[in-house]
């Protein structure tokens, strides 16, 4: 782990294989967060609750996957704090606070968003920069990223 950590820290700003793997495991969590809201549809029973917090849990995954993908300025407009590092880390936390069913087996939605959300945190501190989403798009100052 300690050996892992270190290579991170001495990639740097141009290495795309990182940056690759950064947003896949963002968008893992997204599509983990948008599982935990169909889970919470089929088996957190049909309430208010559980229907709307399935609603903006699938809603939040999608953002979450089309963040990594491709970046509108809109996002960074109406989430700005979808922008830097310790915005995404706390967002995955708070969703998966949201996350949790109630069965076992949902406990890897939380615990993933749990950990995840903690290691962007710790990337904020690190002064690592936050990967360009894979296809491009547009970055939070509004200038195109083409990739």
């Amino acid at each position: 782990f300690f050996f892992s950590f270190t290579v991170i820290l001495d990639m740097g700003h141009d290495n795309k294989t990182l940056q690759l793997v950064l947003n896949v495991v963002g968008m893992i969590v997204g599509v983990f967060i948008m599982a935990a809201g169909i889970c919470r549809f089929i088996d957190g029973g049909h309430d208010a609750i559980n229907i709307i917090l399935g609603v903006y849990l699938i809603f939040f995954g999608i953002v979450l996957v089309t963040l990594e993908l491709k970046a509108f300025a809109i996002f960074y407009r109406l989430c700005g704090f979808l922008a830097l590092w310790i915005g995404r880390g706390l967002f995955y936390i708070f969703c998966g606070t949201l996350s949790y069913v109630g069965n076992d087996w949902t406990l890897m939605f939380p615990i993933t968003c749990f950990v995840v959300g903690i290691l962007w945190i710790v990337f904020s501190f690190l002064k690592i920069p936050l990967p360009h989403p894979i296809i491009g798009g547009e970055t939070s100052d509004g200038s195109h990223n083409h990739v």
